[in-house]
Order: C-alpha cells, then sequence, then structure tokens
C-alpha cells in the first residue's frame, strides 16, 4: 500500500476557521503503542508496524516517482494510569509553511470503573510534507509539541 492509497482512502478534514485546510490521513489511532514517547516523532511504516506489535507484509516502502511525500507523526502523552485515554483528530489546517494539526485529548470520567494497568495511546497521522517546514499539534489543553518537517 502507498502513501497516496493513505490519503485518498481517508476523509479530508474540513470546518477551520484559520488558514488553509490541510489534507490528513489518520494512519494509526492505537491505545497500547509500543516504545512510544510523549511529545511528537517523525516514524515510517515499519516503526508503526512495530508500535503494532507487528511487521510489514507486502507494503513497500520504496518511493514511486508520482507518489507524494508523506511525512508520519506520532503523537504522544506518554504512559496513562489506566484505559481510556485517546487521541481524536478534529482538524488541519496550513498557514503559509506551517502545517497545524489539531487534536482532543479523551479522558474516562472520574467516576469511571477501570482497570488500573499502564496504558500508552498514540495517534499517527499523515501529512504531505512537500512545502510544509514545520508541523505544530495542539489539543484542547494546548500545544503538545512542534516537529520540522
Amino acid at each position: 500500500m502507498t502513501a497516496r492509497g493513505f490519503l485518498i482512502g481517508c476523509t479530508l478534514l474540513c470546518g477551520c476557521t484559520a488558514g488553509e485546510v490541510l489534507p490528513v490521513a489518520e494512519i494509526l489511532n492505537h491505545r497500547n503503542c509500543n516504545s512510544v514517547v510523549a511529545g511528537l516523532t517523525l516514524v515510517t511504516f515499519e516503526d508503526v508496524a512495530a508500535m503494532r506489535g507487528s511487521t510489514l507484509i507486502g507494503i513497500t516502502t520504496d518511493p514511486e516517482s508520482d507518489q507524494p511525500d508523506l511525512a508520519l507523526v506520532v503523537v504522544s502523552k506518554g504512559p496513562q494510569p489506566t484505559p481510556g485515554y485517546a487521541f481524536q483528530l478534529v482538524s488541519a489546517r496550513h498557514e503559509g509553511k506551517t502545517a497545524v494539526v489539531e487534536l482532543e485529548w479523551q479522558e474516562p470520567s472520574a467516576d469511571a470503573v477501570l482497570a488500573q494497568v499502564m496504558t500508552h495511546p498514540c495517534l499517527v497521522v499523515g501529512i504531505e510534507s512537500a512545502g510544509y517546514e514545520t508541523l505544530i499539534v495542539s489539543d484542547q489543553n494546548g500545544v503538545l509539541g512542534t516537529i520540522d518537517l
């Protein structure tokens, strides 16, 4: 599967009030990513497979000349004490050479009865990196991080 397949298969986000809409693909939204640190990290498709504890089968990572450059970025807030934590992709836009992705950080309710087990929620987004220098990711609590593309 190619980067273009992911972008074509995803729903383009819209409804942004500032900047122009940026096509973003949600590659992985997982509640227990292996070996992910808090913040933003550029990753490969092989890294995404490893986060789920698997390997790539039948997916080529060789770039094709007519395919867009796709930056895969993992977003994490680090380990959490229970299940019920997750990210939701809200919107994406670009302002000049800066890509901006807005997320919603979801937490379990205070009265939820949950197992006391460490989880590692993460979200991996794919962004056509051509033309963008920086990515800023934020949630309802503020900026989660910035990364150079």
